[in-house]
């Protein structure tokens, strides 16, 4: 999956890709060609089932391909997606895939910036739902920049126990140096050696710190006075 979703774009999406000139990569292409298969019969298995409900119970509704269109089917009846938040639209996009058994148990789901356009508490939504993928057999590759999103998923290995998370995670960090590019690994966000993320959001903890104290301080000034 793409940072950007591609509901929105999908209507003759296909077509124009193979056919035009077009300033996409090949990832929105494949992501497309995804989208448009027709849902699978049958049931599916227990932790991919509760992953649609999850998204849907955020969505309002359910997703549905109808001609070349996606729409919301809820309670205030069918709304075109590309009316949706975008962030909405990414959710609606992944319940989809499970829908049509792309995402499915022994398959893959490589995802860049999920947390784009996303909002904050939808995203502990999206990596509440991507611990449940990866407990249903689905492996995960997740490319973000997001402090949000790095430190939950840690959590998954962090409070193994309290979570009762079966979820394996491994961090990937790739820097660059005077030799080249390099690869730090860990199997928790706050044990890689070089965090830029963590490092950032500590930064900006401490300037909210020293902003209050010095707030408390000028207020003690004026009420000696």
């Amino acid at each position: 999956m793409p940072s950007r979703e591609v509901l929105a774009i999908y209507e003759g999406f296909v077509a124009a890709y193979e056919l035009r000139e077009l300033s996409f990569d090949e990832t929105y292409y494949d992501a497309a060609v995804a989208l448009s298969a027709a849902a699978l019969r049958g049931p599916k298995p227990k932790k991919l089932r509760a992953v649609v409900d999850r998204l849907e119970q955020e969505l309002g509704g359910k997703i549905r391909l109808e001609g070349a269109r996606f729409y919301l089917y809820g309670s205030q009846g069918r709304l075109e997606a590309h009316l949706l938040a975008e962030g909405l639209r990414k959710v609606g996009s992944i319940a989809h895939l499970i829908n049509n058994g792309v995402l499915r148990q022994g398959g893959l789901l490589i995802w860049d910036e999920p947390e784009a356009n996303l909002h904050p508490r939808l995203a502990e939504v999206v990596v509440e739902c991507l611990g449940a993928l990866a407990e249903g057999g689905v492996q995960i590759v997740v490319a973000t920049h997001d402090y949000l999103i790095a430190d939950a998923i840690s959590r998954w290995s962090e409070y193994r126990d309290v979570l009762k998370s079966e979820a394996s995670v491994r961090f990937f960090q790739l820097l660059r140096d005077e030799e080249g590019v390099r690869v730090e690994t860990a199997d928790r966000f706050g044990e890689l050696e070089s965090n830029p993320l963590l490092e950032a959001f500590l930064d900006h903890h401490d300037r909210e710190q020293q902003l209050i104290a010095q707030q408390m301080s000028q207020r003690g000034r004026r009420s000696s006075r």
